[in-house]
């Protein structure tokens, strides 16, 4: 029973710390998989899961005892599941960041993204973007920069004001 509790708890805090609530990882899954466009991410979760079970079989080996062998297969999967999904991600924006050659850019980090997204009315911005004077923000589910315009960026502090005021586009705040 003591295993069963500790798999719990492992699981409430990686979801909490990976995702932001302990219904996220589950709801990324299922009703939000299409919020992110990256072909093929979830055969990396998959993966991830098959690892996991290999290191927490063989972890337990090593302690002599398959009592933590639930807890250790929840823990490796979720940050296996982030590691790999996010590390994906993050190559394909930047592929595409070199592609479309901005005149500025930051990003958020992945885990960010998952501890704030999906929301109905979106304000985070994963990467910002200014290309031509053009304020962009990033996309995950178009695996894409989208333009915004001057009235949306100036409400988005992900825009530094050393990008906005050269293209005369000014905050109020």
């Amino acid at each position: 029973m003591k295993s069963f509790g500790l798999t719990v708890l492992t699981y409430l805090f990686l979801s909490v710390l990976l995702c932001g609530g302990p219904l996220m990882p589950i709801a990324l899954l299922t009703l939000y998989r299409d919020h992110l466009g990256a072909p093929g991410w979830i055969l990396l979760v998959a993966a991830a899961a098959a690892i996991a079970v290999v290191a927490s079989r063989a972890a337990g080996r090593r302690l002599a005892t398959q009592r933590f062998a639930l807890p250790m297969f929840v823990a490796f999967w979720m940050l296996l599941s982030a590691g790999l999904v996010g590390g994906y991600a993050t190559a394909l924006r930047a592929v595409e960041v070199a592609r479309f050659k901005p005149d500025s850019y930051v990003a958020s980090w992945f885990v960010s993204s998952l501890q704030n997204a999906p929301a109905d009315f979106q304000f985070f911005v994963h990467a910002a973007a200014m290309k031509d004077c053009k304020p962009y923000a990033w996309s995950y589910r178009e695996m894409a920069f989208y333009e915004l315009s001057p009235t949306t960026v100036v409400n988005l502090g992900a825009f530094p004001r050393e990008w906005l005021e050269p293209c005369g586009i000014r905050r109020w705040w």
